[in-house]
């Protein structure tokens, strides 16, 4: 197994997803390592893929809705972490 020397940390979160059997949001960023993967596993676990919004998933999931301020401060930690401009 090699893995390429372009794959960058967006490719973690769907990859995690993958392995667990679960659909990808269409529109998170990056892709699963399927180069990391044993070959085996990608023929019997297709990916799967939802139109489902990732953002909106977290913000409406769990006890309620996030209020503006909330997803403000994630945000703010976010961008001091540089995971967003």
């Amino acid at each position: 197994m090699q893995i390429p020397n372009d794959i960058s940390i967006m490719d973690v979160m769907p990859t995690i997803l993958y392995l667990l059997g679960l659909p990808i949001p269409e529109d998170v960023d990056g892709k699963p390592l399927f180069s990391a993967i044993r070959e085996e596993f990608i023929k019997r676990n297709p990916v799967k893929y939802t139109p489902e919004q990732y953002e909106k998933r977290v913000t409406e999931e769990g006890t309620g809705q996030m209020t503006s301020g909330e997803i403000e401060s994630i945000r703010g930690k976010l961008r001091g972490l540089d995971y967003i401009e």
